[in-house]
């Protein structure tokens, strides 16, 4: 170190008082320090005046090289390398000493700090999670004062991580620099922040590091600005960027720090799906705009502020679409959409606010308005307990067309709903995530008042009604599609032809659901959907339906019902018919548990356009019906019940089936049905039912269900008395024998009576397993001339012109069924009644399959007398065995053997109608040669002549011995 001039009033106070000579006296006051070394330079040339103050005559530099980052470190902040640093002090004023004060200071300096051999200062500061390392790769800072306590001007200029950060600050009015006048002296700050990129937010929040990425595709910028003292001034924030703006302004008094934000921000369909996984997203960009008044926090100390009491925001949104909404159709758009709350904040804290917005629907270009939106909401903190809440919210004034494009509504549904309807929703929590909830619904389609609660993951109603009405075209479309059924072709025929529709018009279907209680559990598996663990065996598919075949029914776990169903009046009009009126349907369900018996009343009327009325009332208990896992129990179901139908119309009731006037015309036109069912064990039961009208009487004393088969013992037949009307003989006792299509009673005082004796029907219908053992009385009868009737039309009597009806009688028929296959043996009827005989008698054995639809007869046949059969019919039938023709075998009646040869004629057939028409029944002859049938010695004469006779046509296959062909 060399020092130069140096001044005598550095040395005058090491010199005695009493030193007699004035060192001041003629010597300039002058200082000049220079400091080499290999790391460290300092040169620096400065005065001493008299009053001792120092000034820098010519500046001053400091340049330190390589400084090690252990001596770095002391100041909190570890390097990687060494630095070097480059101090210029331009102005330098230092007070007397017995005047100085850090206020009377002067400086005008500059720091400029660089990684030692050139590039960027690896900074790490903190320490563990919170360390972050920085780039630093410029950094300059300056100071300019006269005197502190007068003016202070400071900047700092650096660039770290690519961000350039600039800030200046003037400081007015320190003074002495005591705590009052530091916190009054005024102050102006800026900094401004440039060139800040999303990866580098992204690596600093690394938990919003998608959400950064896609919030803005540009740097982002960022000021700060603040004017004032320490305890009263304002300041502003400021961070833009493409698509993003952030300004909030604060006003700093003694008592309190008030802040206004704004924030305004592009949000992309990627931006929204990054912050929250929901179930639809947006259709398009969007733009939203939120803004946060008058924040206020108080000053508790002088450096610290406490916690908000109150908050207001505003979101707007002026134009949003939503896609993919679950439920409808279209998308959904928002306009003017704004969220206003005001929150209460502290120990306590609690929010209150609205929500508006205008809704509409959207496809492609078009956008259809559907109704406003007004909302409110309210939350409150319970400290310890579980916060509280309430909301509601109103569409008003919906737009049937908005509505239609949501939910796929047709043109006439649109017209019935109309514009102005109201849906209502309300809800409140319920201790720890328990919510209650109101809806209600003014639609012309869903009326609904809904009372109920969610909790512990029960959803529960009570008291609430549900109006749902089905309008006219979609009954009209429904009923069909439940009426309709193919028409039958001939038996394996490939294409089956539909019938017309069976309705014509149906009016709108309204039903009022009155619910008392309902609760079911939802979530998890508690909510298990109806499926099917089985295919279900088509009728007469094979099978019977049981636990293992039928469809696993399964309801929600807890499920519980009371409930009443109360249908409205509902026209019907068939297309081939008289209109019908459901006059009223009102179903009482009462299953206070999965586990417990359950209770289900359904009272009925219809009514036809001539005033005939069908009353129906079902009263049954279900016991054992469902398990407590909610699955339907169908192989533990035990009923209870009674249905009684009194003086109910048939023209009704035929209406209603399809069947237009044929059951009416086979019955009566009133039909009164009394029954009873009493369960015996699971799935198991026995009924009673007795069936009165003017054709048809029924007593079933005792019909048994158990494993899916009815039955009836010999103990308790089933007897049936009945008049053969014409729809009766056709479909039913025409299956048995073609002869009934055409019988009328001689004396309608004496029915037909018809018991089963022994009865086994499985319940799926599948006649395959059908088995019984039946008896039919009809006794005398008035046969109708028919020229369809394969049987009868054989004989001549039935050829007559004048068509009257033909005498006789028909013994008792005892008929066996073995899974599906009817047979009979020795079934006489005798015809055209000579004295107290009959002058041909036919006796028939029958073989049909009761399985095919309609009913196949693989075999019915009879003996018929050779005199007494029509020959120009019977002449065309083809010979069974294959011999001459039937033609010249009539012919023999002359040799007077007619009737010792009589012609077993054999039908085989469908009995029924195909595709709407009778079908003939294919028929064949065989020769039969009986004497008895000549009486006394001339059937021993003409016995070999009748021999060679039955011979020639193929009658006998096994000729007596000595005889020949």
């Amino acid at each position: 170190m060399r020092v130069a001039a140096l001044p005598t009033a550095l040395i005058r106070p090491f010199l005695p008082k009493d030193f007699p000579v004035d060192l001041a006296q003629g010597n300039e006051p002058a200082i000049t320090v220079a400091l080499e070394s290999a790391k460290v330079a300092v040169a620096m040339q400065g005065v001493v005046h008299a009053d001792s103050s120092i000034h820098l005559s010519k500046g001053a530099t400091v340049t330190m090289r390589a400084i090690r980052p252990a001596l770095v470190a002391l100041s909190g902040v570890t390097v990687a390398a060494p630095i070097d640093a480059a101090i210029t002090i331009n102005a330098l004023s230092l007070p007397a000493p017995k005047a100085l004060t850090i206020s009377g200071i002067g400086v005008d300096a500059t720091i400029a700090a660089s990684k030692t051999g050139g590039g960027a200062i690896s900074a790490t500061i903190g320490s563990g999670d919170g360390a972050r390392v920085l780039a630093v790769e410029s950094l300059r800072a300056a100071v300019k004062t006269e005197a502190i306590g007068t003016a202070v001007q400071a900047m700092v200029d650096t660039k770290i991580d690519g961000i350039v950060v600039k800030v200046s600050a003037d400081a007015r009015g320190l003074k002495t620099f005591a705590a009052k006048e530091i916190e009054s002296a005024a102050l102006l700050v800026d900094v401004q922040v440039s060139g800040i990129t999303s990866e580098r937010l992204a690596k600093e929040v690394p938990s919003a590091a998608k959400v950064i990425r896609e919030l803005s595709a540009g740097n982002m910028d960022a000021s700060f600005h603040y004017e004032g003292s320490m305890l009263d001034g304002k300041g502003r924030v400021a961070v833009k960027a493409v698509g993003v703006e952030l300004r909030a302004d604060a006003g700093l008094t003694p008592q309190s720090l008030t802040v206004d934000a704004t924030v305004s921000a592009d949000v992309s369909p990627a931006l929204l799906a990054a912050a929250a996984e929901l179930p639809m997203k947006l259709a398009a960009a969007t733009h939203i705009d939120a803004k946060l008044d008058s924040v206020t926090m108080q000053r508790t100390v002088p450096w610290e502020f406490a916690a908000p009491a109150s908050a207001h925001a505003v979101l707007r949104i002026p134009a949003v679409v939503m896609a993919g909404v679950p439920g409808v159709a279209a998308d959904i758009g928002l306009t003017d959409t704004v969220l206003d709350a005001n929150v209460t904040l502290g120990a306590k804290m609690a929010a209150r606010g609205t929500l508006t917005s205008k809704i509409a629907a959207h496809s492609g270009n078009k956008r259809v308005p559907l109704a406003p939106l007004n909302a409110h909401f309210a939350w409150t903190d319970a400290g310890a307990a579980p916060a509280s809440w309430t909301a509601d919210a109103d569409l008003d004034g919906i737009k049937v067309d908005g509505l239609a494009m949501l939910i796929d509504i047709d043109e006439a549904m649109r017209k019935e709903i109309g514009d102005g309807a109201r849906l209502s929703v309300k809800g409140a929590s319920i201790g720890a995530g328990g919510v209650s909830f109101e809806v209600e619904s003014t639609l012309q389609r869903l009326k609904a008042n809904l009372n109920g609660q969610f909790v512990d993951g029960v959803l529960s109603l009570a008291n609430s009604a549900i109006d749902v009405t089905i309008p006219a075209s979609s009954a009209t479309e429904m009923l069909n599609a439940l009426s309709s059924k193919p028409v039958e072709n001939a038996p394996d025929a490939p294409n089956a032809k539909k019938e017309p529709p069976a309705w014509k018009q149906v009016s709108a279907v309204a039903v009022v659901a009155t619910i008392t209680n309902f609760r079911m559990r939802v979530g998890g598996d508690a909510a298990a959907p109806v499926t099917a663990s089985a295919p279900v065996p088509a009728p007469g598919s094979g099978g019977p339906v049981t636990a293992a075949t039928a469809p696993r029914v399964v309801l929600p776990a807890g499920f519980a019902a009371v409930v009443k169903l109360d249908m409205k009046p509902v026209m019907l009009v068939p297309t081939n018919g008289e209109p019908l009126t459901i006059e009223s349907v009102a179903i009482a369900i009462n299953a206070p548990g999965l586990e417990k018996p359950a209770v289900v009343k359904v009272v009925a009327a219809i009514a036809g356009a001539g005033g005939q009325r069908v009353p129906i009332a079902l009263d049954a208990t279900l016991t054992d019906w469902a398990g407590a896992d909610g699955a339907v129990l169908l192989d533990r179901i035990r009923v209870d019940g009674t249905l009684k139908a009194a003086r109910a119309s048939t023209r009704v009731v035929g209406a209603v089936l399809g069947m237009g006037a044929e059951l009416e015309e086979a019955v009566g036109p009133e039909l009164s049905v009394d029954a009873s069912v009493v369960s015996s064990g699971p799935g198991s039961a026995t009924g009673a039912a007795t069936v009165s009208s003017k054709f048809v009487n029924m007593k079933a004393p005792q019909v048994s269900l158990k494993n899916g088969v009815v039955s009836v013992v010999a103990a308790q037949p089933v007897t049936v008395d009945f008049i053969p009307s014409e729809p009766l003989r056709h479909r039913y006792l025409a299956a048995i024998n073609p002869v009934f299509r055409d019988v009328r009673l001689a004396d309608e005082k004496k029915p037909i009576v018809f018991t089963v004796q022994t009865l086994s029907y499985p319940i799926d219908g599948d006649r395959a397993r059908l088995s019984g053992d039946m008896r039919l009385v009809v006794g005398d009868v008035l046969l109708d001339p028919n020229a369809d009737n394969d049987v009868l039309n054989l004989l001549k009597v039935f050829q007559t012109k004048d068509q009257k009806p033909i005498d006789g009688v028909i013994d008792p028929l005892n008929v066996v069924i073995r899974e599906g296959q009817l047979t009979y043996k020795d079934f006489e009827v005798g015809i055209e009644k000579q004295g107290k005989s009959w002058k041909t008698r036919l006796i028939f054995d029958g073989d049909i399959d009761l399985t095919k639809t309609p009913p196949f007869a693989r075999s019915i046949a009879a003996n018929y007398p050779l005199g007494s059969v029509a020959r120009e019919v019977v002449s065309v039938l083809p010979n069974d065995d294959g011999g001459g023709s039937v033609a010249n075998l009539i012919n023999t009646a002359s040799l007077g053997i007619g009737d010792a040869l009589q012609l077993r004629i054999k039908m085989r057939g469908p009995l029924g109608e195909v595709n709407g028409k009778p079908v003939k029944l294919e028929r064949k002859v065989k020769v039969i040669f009986d004497a008895k049938s000549m009486g006394g010695g001339v059937g021993n004469t003409v016995e070999g002549i009748g021999q060679k006779i039955g011979d020639l046509f193929g009658g006998n296959k096994n000729p007596k011995k000595g005889t020949k062909k």
